[in-house]
């Protein structure tokens, strides 16, 4: 994220922190330039800094760093999170993450397009390090989509059954098999970011989809139906409300984070 502690510092930057640039830059353009750039001087403790070589080194240095958009980040009002991204908590054990089989004759990928799969449609099995009992009922996986659990779907149908597409899933596990769960086709997807405000660089193959991501601004009219959909800007990303999200985590085994839509940054 643009917005950083003040304790993570930037070695090009003389041991300025990126907020402090950040707030040298917001003043400079709500007329308050004067007040940040002392301050700057003396975090700095540049003996030339009052000298035009100085000055005009540090404005350089600024206006490399701070990003085109920043001002528009900075001064745009709080959102409240209605939405959230679903994804795997910092210390989830690599052990619980399943892998999809990749010679299956089935493409995985199929299950992001957000498009209704036909009926002989076979999902690609998941493999799993560990005992079946150990498997959360929403597990991690290193493939583009997910699965629950029947526990899951059972408690979920009724918020997602009209924009999801369960498929059934071979999981494998070291202790056996097991047809209890689903995987869950998304048929629905939604631009959730102000790409005009947000900071990111486009993907090699297409500039026009975002790839290298640093401070992703949520849309002010974001108006969503749905209780889960894809993110029609970046599809790994899938988006859930807060109804669904706070049941998801709470009885996924403390294996699903929520992380909001707004500043996000991969």
């Amino acid at each position: 994220m643009i917005l950083q502690s003040t304790s993570e510092r930037n070695k090009g930057l003389c041991g300025v922190c990126k907020r402090d640039i950040e707030h040298l830059a917001h003043n400079k353009e709500i007329g308050r330039f004067e007040d940040a750039w002392k301050s700057l001087i003396k975090i700095t403790k540049m003996t030339d800094a009052n000298s035009f070589d100085g000055k005009k080194k540090i404005i350089s240095i600024v206006n490399a760093f701070v990003d085109k958009n920043l001002i528009e980040q900075l001064n745009k009002p709080n959102i409240e999170d209605n939405y959230f991204f679903l994804s795997a908590p910092d210390d989830y054990k690599e052990k619980f993450i399943g892998e999809y089989d990749h010679d299956s004759d089935s493409n995985a990928y199929d299950l992001m397009d957000c498009t209704e799969l036909p009926t002989q449609w076979k999902c690609p099995d998941v493999k799993f390090e560990c005992k079946l009992e150990q498997i959360p009922l929403i597990p991690v996986l290193a493939a583009p989509f997910i699965i629950f659990n029947n526990t899951i779907v059972k408690h979920v149908s009724e918020l997602i059954s009209n924009s999801t597409q369960y498929i059934p899933v071979k999981v494998i596990a070291k202790n056996g098999t097991t047809d209890d769960f689903l995987a869950v086709n998304i048929l629905k997807e939604y631009e959730v970011w102000d790409l005009d405000i947000s900071t990111w660089k486009g993907a090699s193959w297409d500039e026009s989809s975002p790839s290298s991501m640093r401070n992703m601004m949520t849309k002010n009219n974001l108006t969503v139906e749905e209780h889960i959909f894809r993110n029609k800007n970046y599809s790994p990303l899938i988006a859930v409300s807060k109804e669904l999200g706070n049941l998801l985590a709470s009885e996924s085994n403390n294996s699903v984070s929520l992380y909001s839509t707004n500043k996000w940054h991969n």
